[in-house]
């Protein structure tokens, strides 16, 4: 195994590991698209800052990433925009959200994003 090799494996491991659920992947873009479960990395942040203040304001952000080898359903196109991902986080609160600005790296092959939440 050469160094890039255990650099992706590990990249996966980490991916699969930590604050790790398993979550339903859709890819909303295609119409009675197939759904998967799949492990998602997350962080999710409950409060922001206010640029101009400093102060905490009342917000959210979430964050996710998983490993691309692990989706297996279909896929139009390569940028995941409007996907569509549920997942329970560590506090028992179901979350889902739309991929926005997704960001794939396909040398580690894994693919981070923020969620837009859906109520």
């Amino acid at each position: 195994m050469n160094l890039y090799q255990k650099v992706k494996a590990d990249n996966k491991r980490i991916l699969n590991n930590g604050f790790v659920m398993p979550g339903i992947l859709n890819n909303n873009n295609v119409p009675g698209s197939q759904s998967q479960t799949i492990n998602v990395f997350f962080n999710d942040v409950s409060f922001g800052l206010n640029p101009e203040t400093g102060l905490p304001i009342v917000g959210r952000k979430v964050s996710v990433s998983l490993h691309l080898d692990d989706i297996t359903i279909y896929q139009t196109d390569s940028n995941y925009e409007g996907w569509v991902l549920t997942f329970t986080n560590n506090q028992g609160q179901s979350v889902k959200g739309v991929f926005i600005n997704p960001m794939p790296d396909r040398t580690l092959g894994m693919l981070t994003t923020s969620l837009r939440i859906q109520e």
